[in-house]
């Protein structure tokens, strides 16, 4: 009996060993994501230095997750290194989200379709296992799969109904980013619609998630005077002037800017066509679906888009499964039914603050990582929903594998030619900066990440994420007083690579900077590598331009 008991999770571990390591041998030891690296700036310094900030005496607070800073900055003192705890926490994370996962998929089954759930159920968690936007995740360096393993371990404990823990998780999730309220939220609607009054447990979990949230949002507010972090500010901006430059380019797709709803459902459709379902993965004819959006490196293969549109009877059947169940056997008398509405309601509302707040998906779509785990719940649903005769249940199965693999071995694939990205490219460029610019040189730069995280020199940062005077100067057109207010002495900025004509996005464009009175730009240094390579990797994570290009300023 034990053994059964055991078995699947036991099933699991194997199966995020075996591939998260084969993700990290053909990779290295960087990581694909300019972001995590500000993280490890902040435990570093809180841990040696005992300051949370990214340059010693800065008001702002440039990381939206200060648990996971916590975390790193927890294991640092303990003497592990910062990549090596950014990678533990990840693969402890994807862990828990499998046996999250496993334990919603057989209460799904159960009460959704009333078949015996072993088998479905652990089907459906090795599809979410091996889903390769998860895998970038847990091995990019940033909380993202820990906000997943917390939201759903706190469904969990709801399914049992352990509302102390429960309280604690929630509040730990908020803390590892902001949205987790939203499934706080959730879990005491949900409560109140079932037993009609508010109870005891959830006053009990509220008050146990403020407990854990409240001092860092105290914390905030008094040294900011914000109650968010200063690189939600950063953020929001970046993508807006993002999104501006997207329309600028493609006249077709620029109404969607008007309508947010239908911008995101819209992105969120083919980025999953794509980029998960393994629409750009196959060969064979292809269609140049970029075209529409302005870019030539996204082309659709007419094979990917076969086997993404054979999943659509898995899609119908799962919302099938869904709506009965909604509208006839949802019984919220039930504790099933009651941790399967809250996680419902957690994907709408959680989509619905991105929908009208940030209607972006974020690099590798790790804003919505959320929808990753329901779109492989969904095609599991969906699968073992299928009626008689088995033969149709066959081929759907192997249409299935074939697009689960394809998807695990494309974001192999991607995730390699990230960490190659951050290598040569920016790593280079800091290491470039370390070596031969004074120790009291001041450089600023848009991506601020591993450029501090490898020099000692000061970092201005001109994205707005840790100093939230930022954003007020670049809408009023003054970034060069800005710079020259700081001192700057140097820039260094994404930009094309030397095969092109223009860049996708131009920086000292959007920056001011290009035909800017006050002072000369003097090129010192350019860092790219393999323009294919660079490719393969940026388009489905929008994660960074292909070269960087170092300045010196040479004010007038």
């Amino acid at each position: 009996m034990k053994r059964k008991f055991w078995g699947p999770y036991v099933v699991i571990g194997g199966l995020v060993l075996a591939t998260t390591t084969t993700y990290l041998s053909a990779a290295g030891d960087e990581f694909p994501l300019d972001d995590a690296y500000i993280h490890f700036v902040y435990a570093e310094h809180l841990a040696q230095q005992g300051e949370l900030s990214f340059n010693r005496g800065e008001p702002g607070v440039g990381t939206t997750s200060i648990l996971w800073v916590l975390l790193l900055a927890g294991l640092h003192c303990l003497g592990l290194p910062t990549y090596l705890g950014a990678r533990l926490v990840g693969l402890l994370s994807l862990f828990a989200v499998g046996c999250a996962a496993y334990e919603l998929a057989r209460a799904t089954f159960v009460r959704w379709e009333r078949i015996e759930p072993t088998v479905p159920a652990q089907v459906a968690t090795g599809l979410v296992l091996l889903s390769g936007n998860l895998l970038w995740f847990t091995l990019s360096g940033m909380e993202t799969m820990l906000f997943l393993a917390l939201g759903l371990g706190a469904l969990v404990l709801y399914l049992h109904r352990q509302f102390v823990p429960l309280g604690i998780v929630l509040g730990l999730l908020s803390l590892t980013r902001i949205e987790g309220l939203a499934l706080l939220i959730v879990i005491g609607l949900v409560e109140l619609l079932s037993e009609r009054r508010p109870t005891r447990p959830v006053l009990l979990i509220g008050l146990l998630a403020t407990i854990c949230l409240a001092p860092w949002v105290l914390y905030l507010h008094g040294r900011t005077g914000l109650w968010l972090p200063t690189s939600f500010a950063g953020k929001k901006w970046a993508q807006l002037q993002a999104l501006q430059a997207f329309a600028s380019r493609s006249p077709l797709t620029a109404p969607l800017l008007a309508f947010k709803p239908v911008l995101y459902l819209s992105a969120w459709f083919f980025y999953t066509l794509l980029f998960v379902l393994g629409g750009i993965a196959w060969p064979g004819p292809r269609w140049p679906v970029g075209r529409l959006i302005g870019s030539s490196d996204i082309t659709l293969s007419w094979v990917g888009l076969g086997f993404g549109l054979g999943l659509v009877p898995l899609f119908k059947h799962a919302v099938r499964c869904s709506w009965e169940w909604l509208r006839r056997r949802c019984d919220l008398a039930q504790t099933p039914d009651r941790v399967l509405l809250a996680f419902l309601g957690w994907v709408a509302l959680h989509n619905l603050a991105y929908m009208f707040i940030l209607p972006i998906l974020g690099t590798a779509s790790r804003y919505g990582a959320l929808n990753h785990v329901v779109l492989w719940l969904a095609i599991a649903v969906g699968l073992f929903a299928i009626p008689r005769p088995r033969c149709a249940f066959r081929l759907a199965a192997a249409v299935v594998a074939v697009v689960a693999l394809t998807d695990t071995i494309y974001w192999g694939r991607v995730y390699a030619a990230n960490v190659e990205h951050t290598r040569d490219v920016r790593v280079r460029a800091a290491q470039f900066v370390a070596r031969y610019l004074p120790p009291q040189a001041v450089v600023a730069a848009h991506d601020i990440g591993v450029v501090k995280y490898f020099i000692p020199q000061r970092v201005v940062d001109l994205g707005g994420l840790t100093d939230p005077a930022f954003v007020g100067y670049e809408k009023e057109g003054r970034v060069a007083e800005y710079l020259r207010e700081r001192g700057v002495d140097y820039l260094l900025l994404p930009d094309k690579h030397s095969t092109e004509e223009k860049p996708a996005y131009d920086y000292r464009q959007a920056l001011g900077l290009r035909n800017c009175s006050d002072f000369v730009l003097e090129e010192i240094a350019a860092f790219e590598n393999d323009r294919r390579r660079w490719a393969l990797g940026s388009v489905p994570t929008w994660n960074a331009l292909p070269s960087v290009h170092l300045y010196r300023l040479r004010w007038k």
